[in-house]
């Protein structure tokens, strides 16, 4: 409790944002931060492959639409409907754009001072129904989740303070070709834009604070597993059942 009485004490003045230079080359660029300990390894996890350094609209970012198999060590690759139940929009369509995700919901009452209970957030809420799924639930109690929105806010903090640098590959929003739940398991979902593979913190930050455009990683989905080691020809996916 003490960590979410912090957050709620941060009172921070608004700061706009400050103007970027573009990385240099692109091949220098990714020659360089995939030199970084554990770059290339990481995303050799993850089944991805960089295609380069691609500069995208801030508005075409999205969140990641995942199935179950991608967050837990299971062979089913079922949506998870409370994600889906959450992005639905006009129509019987999904958004899952940035500017409809819980991250910049949560910063925009942050920095109206409209937050009195982080708990009652969208985002914590969200993180309660992944522990209640059993996605991570060994681990996501409620100091787990006060402290992942604490990151939250300390990333959003830096790019207000400083700017949206491009220094380590690290500081890179990742985004996909295409999005896994359709290149992986073949589902018909290929909306307008790029799907965040990681970063969202810092897409929904740069999103809140005015960006119009930032240098992502664009990667490709390579994988033959699951993150967890599933073989991605033995996953029971429900659409081809």
């Amino acid at each position: 409790m003490a960590l979410i009485h912090r957050l709620n004490k941060l009172k921070i003045p608004f700061i706009h944002p400050s103007t970027t230079k573009p990385p240099g080359p692109s091949h220098a660029l990714l020659n360089r931060v995939l030199g970084e300990a554990g770059t290339s390894q990481r995303l050799a996890h993850f089944g991805l492959e960089p295609l380069g350094i691609k500069k995208v609209e801030v508005q075409n970012l999205l969140v990641q639409r995942p199935v179950r198999c991608e967050v837990v060590p299971v062979n089913q690759a079922t949506t998870l409907d409370f994600l889906d139940n959450y992005f639905a929009g006009g129509n019987g369509g999904l958004d899952y754009g940035i500017y409809n995700s819980m991250q910049y919901k949560l910063l925009q009452a942050y920095v109206e001072g409209t937050i009195q209970d982080f708990s009652q957030t969208d985002y914590w809420q969200w993180h309660v129904k992944l522990r209640q799924a059993g996605i991570n639930e060994d681990v996501r109690s409620d100091a787990w989740i006060a402290n992942k929105i604490h990151k939250l806010l300390r990333v959003f903090e830096s790019i207000r303070k400083r700017g949206y640098g491009y220094s380590r590959l690290s500081n890179y929003i990742w985004v996909l070709e295409k999005p896994l739940i359709h290149t992986r398991y073949g589902y018909d979902y290929c909306p307008d834009g790029y799907e965040i593979f990681d970063g969202h913190h810092r897409a929904a930050s740069v999103a809140y604070l005015g960006y119009r455009s930032v240098y992502v990683l664009l990667v490709k989905d390579v994988g033959t597993h699951t993150p967890f080691g599933v073989p991605l020809d033995e996953i029971i996916i429900p659409a081809k059942c």
